[in-house]
């Protein structure tokens, strides 16, 4: 049950909340972890971007070996995004985590030039949370916006769009990666997923003025029949 004053209230459950929740679980803290959206880890998940960055720190060494069900030589393959969120949240069950979902702050309320208490608006009612400390780890810095007015997020350097393609009988398994000039410089890259019969079409944009609808368009443009013919 949500309430009461917690240790250490984490705003965003990514992957950066998911990983502050865990250091601070190993220290004792009581925690609770609010997110606007519906699941852990959604970079995974929702956003389905599958790549597994490379970290040797042993946190995350353990966490692969969740997902990949304890088998080594499977933990540098993509990460299956589904397994993730499932990974995640049976974390927050069994370290009793509280976990609030579908809830953004909306108002703040500070004593002594401190952060006291955030209201958040969630799908049936306002809601009060205390706590001793806060982390930001949204990404457009929910909370911090809501303490200073004046903030404003910074732009991403790149911005990364999968489409992801089906065909139970493709011609090969080629894959690729080249510049696309007529994007700004930004870069497409073609292959295989870890699902049989799928592919994935990655396009990486710089130029933000262009609508990532076009950069789409652009993109398969540039791929016939999932053969590289060149740069777009």
């Amino acid at each position: 049950m949500i309430g009461g004053v917690y240790d250490v209230v984490v705003f965003g459950a990514g992957y950066a909340g998911f990983a502050a929740a865990q250091h601070l679980e190993k220290q004792g803290q009581r925690v609770l972890v609010v997110d606007r959206f519906g699941a852990a880890l959604w970079e995974s998940g929702w956003a389905m971007d599958n790549a597994n960055g490379k970290n040797g720190s042993a946190r995350w060494l353990d966490f692969m070996r969740q997902l990949t069900h304890g088998r080594p030589e499977s933990i540098d393959e993509e990460i299956d995004g589904a397994i993730a969120e499932v990974v995640a949240s049976e974390f927050f069950t069994a370290k009793k985590i509280d976990v609030l979902y579908y809830a953004a702050p909306i108002a703040v309320r500070c004593r002594n030039d401190l952060l006291a208490a955030v209201i958040l608006t969630t799908r049936s009612k306002l809601l009060a949370i205390s706590a001793k400390k806060w982390i930001d780890a949204t990404e457009q810095g929910e909370l911090i916006a809501l303490l200073d007015p004046n903030w404003v997020a910074r732009e991403p350097a790149t911005l990364t769009s999968n489409l992801f393609f089906q065909h139970k009988n493709w011609a090969d398994n080629s894959s690729g990666k080249f510049e696309c000039p007529s994007l700004g410089g930004s870069f497409l890259q073609w292959g295989p997923t870890k699902w049989f019969g799928e592919r994935c079409l990655s396009v990486q944009t710089i130029n933000h003025s262009i609508p990532m609808e076009e950069a789409w368009l652009r993109a398969m443009q540039a791929n016939s029949a999932g053969r590289w013919s060149g740069p777009c």
